[in-house]
């Protein structure tokens, strides 16, 4: 009799019971092998004589015999085709059953069964990789407690390759509740850790600017629109700070492109330095930044962006030969019959305002006082 017997469905139960009718192809986790056995046992230990409920017309074998056939083709089955490990322990946390999985996850083999199931065998680190030892062996502790419990730990698998696993525990009791034991399930995650930092960097690559590792143009322009509806939404003002390096082109003919491209990281750091955690820093495009400001009208967001400048003017930049960096930035807040494009043209008009401020200002112009109102929103690198 192979394993492959009982391979397309488990037995039916008379009457179409469930529970007992479902194909092995739905048993896809070692969790419903703990709910699977559970149900067994207890159907056997309801019967009158301690019988299970199968039947053995099917089987063709003495009834005597049935029940522990019964529960050995179950056990093999179920055991032989899961992809998470599983192990059965005694109370010394000897290793009385282990399944393929649970041999191809650790690298150890049939031979182990008898021997116990210590951190030194598995080579067990926290996921922080420091060493587990006797002293802070999870396993060891659900079992002394009789509870169950879960963690994920790194373990040292095939030919030292390491493994991100979890633990679930589970205590095995008597109705008395004496333990006699405990199942092991070993859930390897170290392909969902991979696909997830997989994830992670294709994400980072959608919406960051790769230089300055702030949002880019497309992810800020989606967020904007975010932004705005849920402002107005909710009856709240939100503002957004458009700001310039001033001369940038004079930094990469000076300096060459490659310090240029770190004045540019140093002009979003600082940006990232002054907003909260509901706020937004992208890079629109070349040596322009914006700063979306969550909860925040324009006086408040003027003199943010006024910090920021203040605080650039001050700092030398060791890639400009101690000299430092100036910027023109333009503010504006939400108004009631805004939509995404008409908040940030306003703001974007205040910066081409201020531009204009700081180059007549370098030219030696005389500035009319309108233009340097604060109702405009608009100030350069000297206001």
């Amino acid at each position: 009799l192979t394993h492959s017997y009982l391979r397309p469905r488990l037995p039916q139960m008379p009457g179409n019971e469930p529970g007992y009718s479902a194909s092995l192809d739905y048993i896809e986790s070692a969790h419903s092998v703990v709910q699977v056995m559970s149900n067994i046992a207890l159907d056997t230990l309801n019967q009158p004589n301690g019988k299970n409920n199968f039947g053995t017309r099917s089987l063709n074998v003495e009834p005597e015999n049935a029940d522990n056939l019964i529960a050995a083709m179950f056990r093999h089955v179920l055991l032989a085709n899961l992809r998470d490990g599983v192990v059965f322990l005694d109370t010394n946390r000897r290793i009385s059953v282990w399944n393929a999985a649970a041999e191809q996850m650790t690298g150890l083999g049939g031979n182990f069964v008898g021997t116990v199931l210590t951190p030194p065998l598995l080579r067990m680190m926290d996921v922080d990789r420091q060493p587990i030892t006797d002293q802070n062996d999870p396993i060891a502790h659900w079992m002394a407690q009789g509870e169950s419990g879960t963690q994920r730990v790194i373990i040292a698998g095939r030919s030292g390759r390491e493994l991100q696993v979890d633990f679930h525990f589970h205590p095995v009791k008597l109705p008395n509740g004496t333990v006699i034991g405990g199942l092991l399930l070993l859930v390897d995650t170290s392909v969902q850790i991979e696909l997830q930092r997989q994830l992670n960097d294709l994400y980072s690559l959608a919406v960051l600017d790769p230089l300055t590792q702030v949002a880019n143009r497309a992810e800020f322009e989606r967020l904007l629109e975010e932004y705005v509806a849920t402002h107005q939404q909710v009856g709240m003002k939100c503002s957004i700070i458009v700001c310039d390096m001033d001369y940038f082109k004079q930094v990469n003919d000076n300096f060459g492109h490659h310090i240029g491209d770190q004045a540019l990281v140093a002009f979003a750091q600082l940006l990232k330095q002054h907003v909260r955690g509901h706020d937004f820093v992208a890079r629109y495009g070349g040596e322009e930044f914006v700063i979306l400001c969550a909860h925040c009208d324009e006086s408040a967001a003027a003199e943010r962006a006024n910090e920021i400048r203040r605080q650039l003017e001050k700092t030398p930049q060791p890639m400009l030969k101690g000299k430092t960096i100036t910027a023109s930035f333009g503010v504006s807040d939400l108004q009631i019959d805004d939509d995404a494009t008409s908040l940030f043209v306003r703001a974007d008009k205040a910066l081409l305002h201020a531009r204009e401020r700081t180059q007549s200002r370098d030219q030696g112009d005389d500035l009319d006082e309108k233009t340097i109102d604060v109702d405009a929103a608009a100030f350069g690198a000297t206001d």
